[in-house]
């Protein structure tokens, strides 16, 4: 699942992974909560600053609905202040900073996958 409110992002993410994956793309927490509940997801890319709700707040709502979640999340993210640090330091999220390499958020998503290269 990716979930920006930038469409060139949520386009070029698409993109990349759409031969290797089946990819869901929203672009707001509030439509990704939505897919969560309907659709069970390996990977969740999500943007950290976004509307309805963001990263954070849906971070939590998908994780008190399914637990097991909060392993899969990549955040990608512009700044992030000190307690934004803190809180994905305390759930061992992984982040990544925009402008995003496509190489890192490769390896990520493979990390998060279980897979070697």
């Amino acid at each position: 699942l990716v979930v920006d409110d930038n469409e060139a992002l949520r386009l070029l993410f698409n993109e990349l992974f759409k031969k290797k994956a089946h990819i869901e793309i929203s672009s707001d927490g509030k439509d990704a909560l939505l897919k969560t509940k309907e659709t069970y997801f390996d990977v969740i890319l999500s943007d950290f600053d976004m509307p309805h709700p963001g990263g954070i707040d849906l971070y939590n709502k998908i994780t008190d609905l399914q637990p097991e979640l909060g392993r899969n999340f990549i955040f990608c993210f512009t700044f992030l202040t000190s307690e934004n640090k803190e809180f994905v330091r305390q759930h061992d999220i992984a982040i990544l900073e925009k402008p995003i390499s496509l190489t890192k958020l490769q390896s990520t998503v493979r990390e998060k996958l279980g897979l070697s290269r």
